[in-house]
């Protein structure tokens, strides 16, 4: 029999999840100047613990970390960034980078015109390379994943810049540690 908690923690998740589901071409911006945090539910953070607030613009170097029973959304040039709860993540908007320290996210990016319009997924161990695609990244102590949506992705050792793998759209590269 499951716990009150269990079951709260449960509902919760899936309500989230169900109210994040992917979002469309039409769903990201056009042209924001600036990543901000767009929406958000929960106890949102940034590095230093302060909670954030929707409107708020980041910067290179901000980390964001979403709570339990937490979830926020970034709107970026030409993407959006959902994050899920217990999950953290640093951006360098400079350089259109993500980089997941532990949680899951899902990035929609759209195909930009201009190579500074790519954006670049990292987790400790990899990166990958994103536009016009729907990408999910999961990062555990376990485990790190990175998945395609709808376009053919390749997966990079962070440190040698080997290739890992391609990833064909509904697959996943993962790697247990």
């Amino acid at each position: 029999m499951m716990s009150q908690d269990f079951r709260r923690t449960y509902i919760w998740t899936l309500t989230a999840l169900l109210f994040l589901l992917p979002a469309s071409q039409a769903e990201v911006p056009q042209a924001v100047q600036a990543p901000c945090i767009s929406r958000v539910a929960g106890d949102i953070r940034n590095g230093a613990g302060e909670a954030i607030a929707q409107g708020t613009p980041l910067i290179d170097g901000d980390v964001i970390t979403a709570g339990r029973n937490s979830w926020c959304e970034v709107k970026w040039s030409n993407a959006i960034v959902r994050a899920w709860q217990e999950t953290s993540f640093q951006i360098q908007p400079s350089r259109n980078i993500i980089a997941v320290r532990q949680g899951s996210l899902r990035l929609f990016a759209k195909r930009g015109d201009a190579d500074n319009e790519c954006y670049e997924l990292r987790t400790p161990h990899y990166r990958a390379q994103v536009s016009g695609s729907a990408v999910t990244v999961t990062v555990s102590h376990a485990v790190e994943q990175i998945s395609s949506l709808q376009e053919r992705i390749v997966v990079y050792d962070l440190k040698t810049n080997a290739i890992v793998r391609a990833v064909e759209p509904g697959n996943a590269s993962s790697s247990a540690h």
